[in-house]
């Protein structure tokens, strides 16, 4: 059994199996060898979540497989599609209800973003807390590669992004000052990590302050550089001086991952981005603002259109 298979509840993943495993396996369950090809069929090819509806496979043997294995089923939960590249990123609700973001990248399979404190042989080694995961899951379903970054305390995974013929971008939020992270401010800051197609580590970008930010989102623009969103309650480092309790902030990255321009939105009115996306040819930006107007609380939610996806961010 490959140390990349994933357990559930004592359980083997048994989309995780190559037809090779699957077939030895059953064999060892006294089964003939035909019998692997008819399971993996069902898995990879019809593509059923119930060892039920294997309906060409004995009950005996349906009941077996149900005891030993778990099918690790998807539902799609929300679908984009970007005008630039024709990448696709879904988000994803796993088994136990926890969702995911995920790339696909056209014809490589799925690459999927979470966190995890797992510690087990099938897992990564951590680095303390809770770290960025990210693995890269072949058509079949099976583990390609998988890697955790992070320091000592804790990070959380928010968006990916696709870089046509260079890998893939991590959006996350970290605690840490340690291990991968770089350059952090002191307070929970955005963390923007390049990984090349295999996931090895290429730059990392902290973004914030001595106070706690929040992230909202991340494009990439026709020249190659990352626009990343977020709120921070901090009026240092690279947010700067603001007139509210939290401001949102734009981040202008370069391709290779250094800071060109940090714009901050909200003015004295209190600012939280809550999304930051490419459709439709241009970068949309939706957010809330809070003012006290006439001795009334003021609450807006609003969105903008910033400008088409080749313009620069300032």
């Amino acid at each position: 059994m490959s140390v990349e298979q994933q357990s559930l509840e004592g359980k083997i993943d048994i989309k995780s199996l190559e037809l090779e495993e699957l077939t030895g396996q059953l064999a060892e369950m006294g089964q003939p060898k035909f019998r692997g090809g008819q399971v993996y069929s069902w898995l990879h090819e019809k593509r059923v979540d119930s060892f039920e509806q294997m309906s060409n496979l004995p009950a005996a043997l349906r009941q077996s497989l149900g005891e030993r294995y778990y099918i690790n089923s998807l539902s799609v939960v929300k679908k984009l599609t970007s005008k630039i590249d024709g990448t696709q990123k879904y988000l994803l609700r796993l088994r136990d209800n926890n969702c995911v973001e995920a790339v696909l990248p056209l014809e490589s399979g799925w690459l999927l973003a979470g966190d995890t404190n797992a510690q087990s042989m099938m897992m990564p080694t951590g680095y303390g807390g809770q770290d960025a995961w990210v693995l890269q899951l072949r058509s079949s379903g099976a583990v390609a590669w998988q890697r955790v970054y992070g320091g000592s305390s804790d990070e959380r995974s928010h968006a990916l992004l696709a870089v046509p013929s260079s890998g893939y971008v991590l959006l996350a939020k970290t605690a840490s000052s340690n291990g991968w992270t770089q350059g952090t401010h002191g307070g929970e800051d955005l963390w923007v990590v390049k990984m090349s197609g295999s996931g090895t580590l290429e730059w990392q970008q902290a973004l914030g302050g001595s106070d706690d930010s929040d992230p909202a989102g991340i494009v990439r623009n026709a020249q190659g550089e990352y626009l990343v969103a977020g709120t921070s309650l901090s009026q240092d480092g690279d947010i700067g001086l603001h007139r509210s309790v939290r401001t949102g902030f734009l981040a202008r990255l370069a391709p290779n991952g250094n800071l060109l321009h940090t714009l901050k939105i909200g003015d004295d009115q209190e600012c939280t981005l809550l999304d930051f996306q490419s459709r439709d040819g241009a970068i949309y930006l939706l957010g809330s603002m809070r003012s006290i107007d006439g001795g009334l609380l003021r609450e807006e939610v609003w969105i903008a259109r910033l400008a088409e996806e080749g313009a620069q961010a300032d």
